[in-house]
């Protein structure tokens, strides 16, 4: 931006203005763009968090999921003696 500006203002060519004028916008857009974009990603995981709470309320964890693959090897007490 600012070595466009500087040919600009001294007498360079017309078409260089593009170059400003399309710097100026990017900066213009970058400027609304970064602040908005954080404020939604922040919304976004926030109603993650709020999902991912609500869905472990309604579906408890398996008091021992280890377990559920595990053959029961222990002999009975009745067959013990």
């Amino acid at each position: 931006m600012v070595a466009t500006g500087t040919i600009v203002r001294n007498g360079g060519p017309g078409w260089v203005n593009l170059f400003f004028i399309i710097g100026f916008w990017n900066i213009c857009r970058f400027t609304f763009l970064i602040p908005t974009s954080v404020v939604r990603l922040l919304r976004v995981r926030h109603q993650e968090k709020v999902l991912l709470r609500d869905w472990q309320r309604t579906h408890p964890a398996d008091p021992a999921p280890a377990e559920a693959g595990r053959i029961d090897t222990r002999v009975p007490a009745a067959q013990a003696s």
